[in-house]
């Protein structure tokens, strides 16, 4: 349990001293894996959005730990966004209910930045549990290797 709980705080410093952002970690279970769904919050337009998901057959020694030390390889591979795979998009909340004092403004732009293997990854990153039709997407861009 200790080692989750170091593992789970190297990630969360990572995030946090990257982009100032939250890190959440949802375990499920899918057939048999146990599933890691590692998710960033954005306390400034209040969404969240996936990082990356991870699985491990559940029968496997320390399944936990294991799936936290594939997080954390990830970020460091991905993290300052320097692999050949980065996206930026801008987006938008949509504003759809008539009674919200900002349902007739122009909605804010916001530019979130996401590691994906082609740009249905990152749109499925973006948009998952979310409702499509409550966001409007700009622009996904395949950001220049560095």
């Amino acid at each position: 349990m200790e080692t989750q709980i170091a593992l789970e705080w190297q990630i969360m410093e990572i995030i946090k001293n990257d982009n100032g952002n939250t890190v959440h970690f949802d375990w499920s279970h899918s057939d048999d894996n146990l599933v890691l769904t590692t998710r960033t919050y954005n306390q400034m337009h209040k969404t969240s959005f996936i990082m990356c998901k991870k699985s491990i057959p559940i029968y496997a020694l320390n399944p936990k730990s294991k799936l936290l030390e594939q997080t954390l390889e990830y970020l460091k591979i991905n993290i300052p966004f320097k692999s050949a795979n980065t996206y930026t998009v801008c987006w938008a909340k949509r504003t759809n209910d008539p009674t919200k004092e900002d349902y007739n403004s122009t909605p804010i732009i916001h530019t979130s930045y996401f590691c994906g293997v082609d740009m249905l990854d990152v749109c499925n990153k973006f948009y998952d549990g979310k409702t499509s039709h409550d966001f409007i997407v700009y622009e996904i861009k395949l950001n220049p290797v560095e």
